[in-house]
């Protein structure tokens, strides 16, 4: 029998909220390509609407907060690919939160069997006034199909 934890495992408080859902695809447009990120933030109304599970109060008083959205996208080498920074006032309930990152000549996803799978990985944070963050991940590949 195998047990244990499998993944990144972490222990994060942040304020105002935590990041419920992190979307993003590769769009290309010409010889361009561009990376809409959308993130679903949860700002809890008070602390009754918190799951018990979490380690993160968030804001019990109900009031807008001011927070800062960035994204980078990290390329297979390490480097930053694209990276791009909003400002957003987020009220209690759930924000959407959007940003479109533009990325120029990255490496392509071959099928298999026909050359490399370059992964990207974007990283989403919400920071607030206090410099509390709460971040997520998500890995992504380029590709082109053309029929």
């Amino acid at each position: 029998m195998v047990a244990g934890i499998y993944g990144k495992a972490y222990v994060a408080f942040s304020w105002p909220g935590r990041i419920e859902r992190l979307s993003a695809r590769t769009l290309r447009d010409g010889p361009h390509w561009s990376v809409p990120v959308e993130l679903d933030y949860l700002v809890p109304v008070d602390r009754r609407s918190i799951d018990r599970r979490s380690t993160d109060w968030g804001s019990a008083d109900g009031k807008a907060a001011t927070v800062d959205f960035s994204a980078n996208l990290i390329a297979p080498d390490g480097s930053i690919a694209a990276e791009g920074r909003c400002t957003a006032v987020v009220q209690p309930g759930t924000n959407t939160l959007e940003l479109a990152l533009q990325v120029a000549d990255p490496l392509l996803w071959d099928a298999a069997g026909y050359g490399r799978q370059p992964l990207y990985t974007l990283l989403a944070t919400v920071t607030g006034a206090d410099g509390a963050s709460a971040r997520d991940e998500k890995r992504l590949g380029f590709r082109e199909l053309v029929v």
